[in-house]
């Protein structure tokens, strides 16, 4: 995978993906969206450069897709490497 700089919304949606919005450890990882809106195509650019996983569309969640962070993207923002991207 090529490197890539990530800017500072993506890192917010990884981080908020992490729970690390809230906290200082990781305690979930999971982003929902809505189809089409800003928050979906930072995730999908996200999963395209390997920092999220490809979109799952629980039925239950009525169309809304659900993103998790791979190891590439909990690596760029975690703590002790938050400077590398």
């Amino acid at each position: 995978m090529s490197h890539y700089n990530l800017s500072d919304p993506e890192r917010e949606i990884l981080r908020h993906a992490l729970g690390l919005n809230r906290a200082e450890h990781q305690f979930r990882n999971h982003f929902t969206v809505t189809p089409g809106d800003g928050d979906d195509v930072l995730c999908w650019k996200l999963y395209m450069y390997g920092y999220m996983a490809a979109p799952v569309v629980p039925e239950w969640m009525g169309g809304s897709r659900l993103y998790q962070v791979t190891q590439m993207g909990i690596d760029a923002v975690t703590p002790e490497n938050k400077d590398i991207t």
